[in-house]
């Protein structure tokens, strides 16, 4: 198969990568990372400015809004990074994970 190409697990067509339907069964592509990969780097860049807050003297706790959105802005990359060629196929009526 064409690395350009993806085969439908529902049909078996082969679909081009750059496509949001499948010609054959009508199914949905969904490229990139699932919207909760998003959610836990927020969730990583709150915890990390919170205990950047908890363990610094009261004096430096202005770093710790700049440290929450360093690791919000790293994570973001590496989600990205890591989810660059993911594709999910779904049917109509099946929910996104």
């Amino acid at each position: 198969m064409n690395p350009d190409t993806l085969k439908c697990p529902y049909c078996q067509t082969s679909v081009r990568r750059d496509t949001h339907v499948c010609p054959g069964c009508q199914a949905f592509l969904r490229y990139g990372a699932p919207d909760a990969a998003y959610g836990l780097a927020v969730i990583a860049g709150a915890a990390a400015g919170f205990i950047s807050d908890m363990k610094l003297p009261s004096s430096l706790a202005w770093i710790s809004w700049p440290v929450g959105l360093m690791v919000l802005a790293g994570a973001g990359v590496l989600i990205r990074r890591l989810y660059r060629h993911h594709v999910e196929i779904r049917r109509a009526g099946e929910t996104w994970r």
